[in-house]
């Protein structure tokens, strides 16, 4: 049997590493460290850290670990557990070395079965049904989990055995927001970085900044500026009816591009949650606060005033646009700012105009930190509850974390991201900041009422209504929410 050797993580990686722990939120605030290493890591030098996984080397006798990933997503890139071969591409090949070292560490095969992403919940209900034991473990997106989990599909990962969720290649803030009633049935990590990809973040036009005489963005994020009323402060001098034709339409050029779930990523920007939890870490409603109607006020002001953004999705534009749209137009040089997933970076690839990175913006300067939001499609890893051996499952999750940390993280960030796409530094210091300060709003992930769709439709339909928007659906709210923690609370 083979073992994993300890790897050197390469400056970048490293740099990263250093940023998570460490980096500046802005106003001074410092970021939250990713994970607790309470002494499990070994300085190697040259600034790169080896974290340990504790794990014994166990000869598994080539026993088979069937892994469930979604086929059929437009995001492929990194949602794949095994790859046939090494064909000379970062993330495919740092892939290929992860599954393989985990493979010979412990003398496993390992599968990956994969299923449409619509259809998946149902194969796994029915193989669970039908005692197969089919799968190991299963990645699923995070609007998926919650109801599995109630109708007891799921195992709660806080008893899997081997694995240690304080480590750094777990993500600390999805333990911390995905838990319910003391339960965890989902979490994210190194061993797929779709929750890396899926948060949300802003891409400005250096050369709008330079030809228009911008204050340096970069600087604004620092000292605690970056706002929503500093980022439309910068933006209205760049909308232009390019085209002459009295309408602002697909043509012309704007202060942001972006599509209507970035009403979310600027509402939970401001570290408002519309649901939080209790004492009991149970989800409860939080709608009705001052702060959060004016950041609603605020992301509706973003959203319908002076032609500031064009927003592909809303109906009035969908006769011309699309998604594609979003990135013809920022491709174009038809908007200073871009707001999406962070995994629109590598479809901006053949762009010739340089630009950068930057967090979501503040509500006001008050506010102590930077937030980003995480969509529901970051893609956590479970466990069906008819795993026939949750030792075997807990090690080989475990395995597979600690040295995709080692493998497949930096290729991700050192060429996949820094290499092709941001030759600055401050990209990279920017990026700390994003992915140092999380959230996986528990709205988002199951809309308790249709709160949350009928708030964004208030705001994509020019209504601001919406004090009377929550209060007609808070009993639904409060009933949804009662109804899944009281399945969770009496589950076995």
């Amino acid at each position: 049997m083979k073992h994993a050797k300890k790897l050197h993580l390469p400056i970048a990686a490293a740099l990263l590493l250093a940023l998570l722990v460490s980096c500046q939120s802005g106003g001074g605030e410092k970021a939250p460290a990713t994970g607790a290493t309470d002494g499990r890591t070994e300085d190697l030098g040259d600034g790169a850290v080896f974290v340990a996984d504790d794990l014994e080397d166990v000869d598994f006798q080539n026993r088979a670990f069937n892994f469930v990933t979604l086929s059929e997503v437009h995001w492929g890139l990194l949602d794949r557990v095994c790859v046939d071969e090494e064909i000379g591409e970062s993330i495919n090949d740092a892939t290929y070395r992860r599954t393989m070292k985990v493979e010979e560490r412990f003398d496993i095969s390992i599968k990956d079965n994969k299923i449409p992403w619509n259809t998946v919940t149902g194969e796994i209900r029915k193989s669970i049904n039908a005692g197969d034991r089919l799968y190991d473990a299963v990645y699923l997106w995070g609007n998926y989990f919650l109801d599995l989990a109630a109708d007891g599909y799921l195992y709660d990962l806080n008893k899997l055995p081997k694995a240690d969720f304080s480590k750094p290649y777990w993500d600390q803030n999805a333990k911390k927001d995905l838990s319910i009633a003391g339960r965890l049935y989902t979490m994210t990590g190194d061993a797929n970085m779709f929750y890396n990809d899926a948060t949300w973040v802003v891409m400005f036009n250096k050369n709008f900044v330079s030809d228009y005489g911008l204050e340096d963005p970069y600087q604004i994020v620092r000292e605690g500026k970056w706002t929503m009323d500093k980022m439309m402060e910068m933006g209205k001098p760049c909308v232009k009816d390019l085209n002459s034709d009295g309408r602002y339409g697909i043509d012309d050029q704007y202060g942001m591009v972006t599509h209507s779930e970035t009403i979310f990523g600027a509402f939970f920007a401001s570290g408002e949650k519309m649901v939080e939890k209790d004492l009991g870490d149970i989800p409860v409603l939080n709608a009705g606060s001052e702060r959060v109607i004016k950041t609603l006020e605020k992301v509706f002001e973003l959203f319908n005033s002076d032609s500031f953004t064009y927003d592909v999705t809303n109906p009035r534009n969908l006769s011309e646009a699309g998604f594609d749209a979003i990135q013809k137009m920022f491709m174009a040089d038809q908007a200073l700012f871009c707001s999406e997933v962070l995994e629109c970076v590598r479809r901006f690839r053949e762009m010739e105009t340089p630009f950068g990175l930057l967090p979501m913006p503040k509500l006001d300067e008050s506010q102590d930190s930077y937030y980003s939001y995480i969509i529901y499609a970051f893609t956590g890893v479970c466990v069906p509850r008819d795993a026939e051996d949750f030792d075997f499952v807990g090690t080989v999750l475990e395995a597979m974390q600690s040295e995709s940390h080692h493998t497949l993280v930096p290729a991700y960030f050192d060429s996949a991201l820094y290499g092709k796409f941001f030759h600055d530094e401050e990209s990279r210091e920017m990026l700390g900041i994003i992915l140092g300060n999380r959230s996986y709003p528990f709205c988002v992930i199951k809309d308790f009422g249709g709160l949350l769709g009928a708030l964004k439709d208030n705001i994509l339909s020019g209504k601001t209504e919406f004090v009377s928007a929550i209060n007609s659906r808070e009993e639904m709210v409060k009933s949804d929410i009662g109804k899944l923690a009281d399945k969770i609370e009496n589950m076995d």
